[in-house]
């Protein structure tokens, strides 16, 4: 009866012992704020498996903007499916799935947001020209000419441009960036443009300024 006793005294200690060492370890999750109201996927998905009738869904919402003939340049990439314990924040559903795309030749990514009956989130467009109203938002210059006809309005720009979603003009344009002047030096700041030329007419359709603060 005394080793019992004993016995139970131990593990009460212990017991306090772990309690008081829980008590003292706290996991904090780093959360990087979501910009223009689109919220950051978590860290970890729910599952990986997305039902055939979801990738329909979001092929389907492609379709229905760039028609079928040009639905081949958009390869599935991966689909994850979530559950946000912070969905009231951005108007959503508990769960959803984000269904990624890979838009040939460009290597830009297109991602459909779909709720768990496959309807579409309106949290914001999915970056997709409207090619079925309008063919030629499917027509696309090279991005050769387009550094050509950004150099016509500064001829500083370097031989490098990139493809992307316009969301103030709804299209796709490509990002041409004149060369910084000089050398950055401590203290001091470099401003250089930022020419926008659309995609498809190869028009100057923004001018923006992008700098560097040593």
């Amino acid at each position: 009866m005394k080793i019992d006793k004993i016995a139970i005294i131990f593990i009460l200690i212990a017991v306090i012992i772990l309690s008081g060492c829980t008590n003292d370890l706290k996991i904090e999750y780093l959360q990087v704020p979501a910009t223009d109201n689109v919220p950051s996927p978590p860290v970890i998905p729910i599952a990986e498996d997305i039902p055939n009738s979801i990738v329909t869904a979001a092929n389907n919402i492609i379709i229905s903007k760039v028609g079928k003939e040009n639905f081949g340049n958009y390869h599935y990439k991966s689909g994850l499916y979530y559950e946000d314990s912070d969905f009231k924040r951005f108007s959503l559903p508990p769960a959803y799935y984000f269904i990624n795309y890979l838009f040939e030749p460009y290597d830009l990514e297109v991602t459909i947001m779909l709720d768990p009956q496959g309807h579409p989130i309106p949290i914001k467009p999915a970056p997709l020209p409207d090619c079925i109203s309008d063919p030629g938002e499917c027509i696309f210059i090279d991005k050769s000419t387009a550094i050509a006809n950004a150099r016509a309005v500064d001829v500083s720009v370097e031989d490098n441009a990139r493809f992307a979603w316009d969301y103030n003009n709804n299209s796709y344009v490509w990002h041409v960036s004149g060369k910084p002047p000089g050398s950055l030096v401590p203290g001091g700041c470099l401003e250089w443009n930022k020419i926008i030329v659309d995609a498809n007419s190869g028009e100057i359709v923004d001018i923006r300024k992008g700098g560097l603060c040593a």
